[in-house]
């Protein structure tokens, strides 16, 4: 079988022959769906032969083509020379948080809250919205640019998305709940089978399978009747349906009651299946697609009027797209607790972006709809578009080849879209596994690592490996081995000594397909030579649990690759579409932390991000490193931005209102995501190669504590820590002599190498370097601890030191004590020399008699700081006279 179709075609083709090879009526329905929703890369921009030869084409991009074809037509398709690869739509998830969602992690320190105040205790979870109050409007928020996110929808009631009841969401998209049923251009039958699983809920855990046969013409009366519900799975209002009389008009079901819900999350909702009646094989006869359903500012807004959420169909199944969101854009917020020495801050990075959530299927199909809508909205509004994806993959060639990927390198490189952030992945760490022989899996919520290994076949010579399985595991559990160059391996399996040790009937040699029994262990596998373009050769195999016992045994199986053919090979080896509680994984010994990047995250022309520890400046252990597969090893990720013990909102489902610290890559992309907006609107007309290449340049570079760098890390690095504020002035270039610094959200100061007492001392150093500065800080020292506390206490010197931006500008002050730093001109727009008036006047009303008089004697020092750095302070005497 030609090696252009991946592995899963291989298998759904080859089973779909097997079955009609042994049909023996006519009326005999598959027992799989006849067609496949594939993608196909072509050698040029032509369809005309792919589409002559069966495929239907839904969406185009380029030399990537995605749509539907029939199963006994993908060979053929294959075999043409315009194309170059087939794929199946696959499957691919939100990353797993290197601690689940809603989970606290360790203690965080927050930031400061007022003058020269210490660090906070940890708060422990913040509060909802009592209090709240936004810290500080800035000049540059992501104003005109588009931030779209493909994840698992948001919660639009938390405060994080709104501001006096109206909503700060652009749009929503939700590519989940609506089903078209359209003809095909091949339709020569005059009747549709209709087939429909539902998904598996508490009361049904086996559901039945909907059926129903529809002659021609479909009226609605005759579709709404094959959804009756006559079974007790579907419910009045779990399904709508609408269209007709088909062929000539699509048909559509619009899931929802039990199948939008926090009980089953829609992205699960399987395809509804139609076959032509009484079957025949041929070209695809019908088309099923997942189609836009489409929310705009007004309805989000009429649905904030009904908060119990019952009527708004758009949700957030897990809280996972809540909580990514509110990293990029959500609205900061200052939030008062009993107990605390300052306010909690929260936030997102570009919270003046227009975010456009997209809510998306578990297939590749659905975020290509999702892409393609944004894009055109960014169009028709005339704004730059930005997105941000935290989902992924672990199979493919880890090379930048697979088909998603080369469709966003395309959208990046055409300028539809200015840039997609997307996350690295959780797979970097290396687990230990089990002491051999124990009977305990893995504790519940905390995920396996060590998915990869690595390693050379000498020429003529063989290597092993050990795949620890632990107790219980009842899944399938899939492997893929890539490797390149004239080597030939064989693969052989060898089951764990308990199941006495039986391998393969005999080694695997390329190509073929082969199923056989290995301690009774059901086991496939498909070794294929020139994977294109690199013409890689890829053996994937699967280890399925004895029926009997309906798990696989556990221990260490072994792989056994030998070379025939006298060349040396590197090989890598990845754990298949690895899951939270997947319980196999390699030795400890052999597993390889680098090339772990999740797919899509080896697009070459996306931003991929990293993960780090903003307190103790270490690359997150979770993170995955690069490079890339390819012939060059390109680098990968690019950046890092932090992810562990970031501060995210949670859906009500976790957490009314709340906020906790989250761990992993999902919420590194979404802050890369945010900055490349806060560029945008610095520098709207920036490429995508000149946002990266900025971007790259203004990061501060890997310092670990522990030196050196571990190798392994610093190709989890890529070129350092996202600075956004040196990401924005490199964006703007030269800035205009006298404009002083552009002010960004809190959220968007970068991570600090040094603890907050010891930035002071360094700032306070550099300052008394001159009298006035000596003078400012004798101040400081003299009264910050009174201010601090009427900022907490007194409500016109709460609001005075709020409406001057106290917090944000603490945080430019702070944010890397040794740079030369101006003070803002302007802050939110508005002049700081002003702020700074009305809080000494509030300071001179309430304050101690000692700082009554120092707010009224020094008061035009103080007045005369806006737009002075710290190195001409020298010019001014402690009065704030010039000399």
């Amino acid at each position: 079988m030609g090696s252009k179709l991946d592995g899963e075609l291989v298998a759904r083709v080859e089973a779909f022959t097997t079955w009609a090879r042994s049909r023996t009526s006519a009326r005999s329905t598959p027992p799989v769906p006849d067609t496949a929703k594939v993608s196909v890369l072509l050698t040029g921009d032509d369809a005309a032969a792919v589409e002559a030869a069966g495929f239907v084409t839904r969406i185009g991009a380029g030399r990537i083509l995605f749509g539907t074809a029939a199963l006994g037509d993908l060979e053929r398709i294959a075999e043409l020379d315009e194309v170059v690869s087939v794929q199946a739509n696959r499957r691919s998830d939100q990353l797993d948080t290197a601690a689940p969602v809603g989970a606290a992690t360790r203690p965080r320190q927050t930031p400061p809250a007022g003058p020269g105040s210490d660090p906070a205790p940890d708060p422990g979870p913040a509060p909802g919205p009592q209090g709240a109050s936004a810290p500080a409007v800035s000049e540059v928020t992501g104003r005109g640019v588009l931030l779209g996110m493909l994840d698992s929808g948001i919660d639009i009631y938390h405060p994080a998305f709104q501001e006096d009841g109206h909503t700060l969401i652009t749009q929503l998209v939700d590519v989940t709940l609506r089903q078209e049923i359209r003809a095909s251009p091949h339709l020569n039958t005059t009747a549709l089978e209709l087939r429909w699983t539902p998904p598996p809920t508490r009361l049904s855990p086996t559901p039945r399978t909907i059926t129903a046969v529809l002659p021609f013409p479909v009226t609605l009366d005759d579709f709404r009747a094959a959804w009756t519900p006559w079974t007790p799975e579907i419910r009045p209002g779990d399904v709508q349906v609408e269209g007709g009389p088909f062929p000539d008009h699509p048909l559509a079901v619009t899931f929802g009651g039990r199948y939008n819900s926090d009980v089953v999350d829609s992205r699960n909702i399987p395809d509804v299946v139609c076959y032509p009646f009484p079957y025949q094989q041929g070209p695809a006869q019908f088309l099923v697609d997942r189609t836009p359903l489409i929310y705009d500012q007004a309805e989000i807004d009429a649905a904030l009027q009904h908060p119990d959420g019952v009527d708004f169909a758009f949700r957030d199944a897990d809280g996972h797209g809540t909580a990514t969101a509110s990293v990029a854009v959500g609205a900061p917020r200052s939030h008062t607790k009993c107990g605390m020495k300052q306010p909690y801050f929260t936030g997102g990075v570009a919270p003046g972006a227009g975010l456009v959530m997209a809510r998306c299927s578990n297939g590749d199909d659905s975020k290509i709809v999702a892409v393609t809508h944004m894009i055109g909205l960014a169009a028709r509004r005339n704004e730059p578009l930005v997105i941000s994806i935290s989902y992924g993959r672990y199979t493919g060639p880890h090379d930048g080849t697979d088909h998603m990927e080369l469709y966003l390198s395309g959208v990046i490189g055409n300028g539809s879209v200015r840039a997609v952030a997307v996350a690295a992945g959780n797979e970097g760490a290396a687990d230990p596994e089990p002491p051999s022989g124990t009977l305990l899996p893995p504790p519940g919520g905390l995920p396996t690592r060590g998915w990869h290994t690595s390693g050379t076949v000498a020429a003529n010579g063989r290597a092993t490996r050990g795949i620890f399985v632990a107790y219980r595991d009842r899944r399938s559990d899939g492997f893929e081995i890539w490797y390149s160059g004239p080597a030939r391996l064989t693969f052989d399996l060898t089951a764990p000594f308990i199941a006495n040790s039986e391998s393969l009937p005999s080694p695997v040699a390329p190509p073929a397909e082969v199923k056989a029994d290995v301690a009774h262990h059901p086991v496939e596998v498909s070794s294929v030579l020139g994977v294109p373009p690199y013409g890689k050769n890829r053996i994937a195999f699967s280890i399925d649990p004895v029926p009997a016992a309906d798990m696989i045994t556990m221990g260490v199986w072994t792989i056994t690759l030998q070379e025939t053919s006298g060349t040396a090979a590197d090989f890598d080896i990845w754990v298949d579409s690895p899951g939270q509680h997947r319980l196999s994984r390699f030795r400890f010994a052999e597993q390889d932390r680098t090339r772990t990047l999740s797919s899509p995250g080896c697009a070459l022309l996306a931003i991929t991000v990293g993960g780090h520890d903003e307190e103790d400046r270490e690359l997150a252990r979770s993170s995955s490193r690069g490079p890339l597969c390819d012939p060059g090893r390109t680098p990968k990720p690019e950046v890092c931005a932090p992810g562990i013990g970031v501060w995210v909102a949670q859906a009500r489902k976790w957490d009314t209102f709340s906020y906790a610290p989250e761990d992993g890559t999902s919420f590194a992309a979404p802050y890369v995501a945010g900055v490349v907006a806060l560029m945008l609107e610095a520098a709207p007309h920036l490429t995508h190669a000149e946002i990266k290449k900025r971007l790259m340049a203004s990061c501060d570079p890997p310092v670990s504590p522990h030196q050196p760098v571990p190798p392994e890390d610093l190709a989890g690095w890529g070129a350092g820590r996202v600075n956004p504020a040196k990401a924005v002035e490199r964006a703007r270039g030269p800035a205009v002599a006298g404009t002083g610094p552009v002010v960004l959200p809190p959220a968007a100061y970068p991570s600090w190498p040094a603890p907050l007492h010891a930035r002071a001392a360094e700032l306070r150093r550099r300052a008394e370097t001159s009298p006035a500065g000596r003078t400012l800080a004798a101040l400081a020292t003299r009264h910050a601890a009174e201010v601090s506390h009427l900022v907490g206490t007194e409500r016109r010197i709460t609001v005075a030191w709020h409406r001057m931006h106290g917090p944000a500008l603490l945080g430019w002050l702070l944010a890397d004590a040794h740079r030369e730093i101006p003070v803002p001109r302007t802050l939110g727009g508005k002049s700081l020399a002003a702020g700074i008036g009305r809080l000494l006047d509030e300071l001179a009303l309430a304050g101690s008699p000692a700082l009554r008089a120092d707010a009224t004697a020094f008061r035009a020092l103080l007045l005369a700081l806006p737009g002075v750095p710290l190195a001409d302070l020298t010019a001014y005497d402690d009065h704030g006279q010039g000399t």
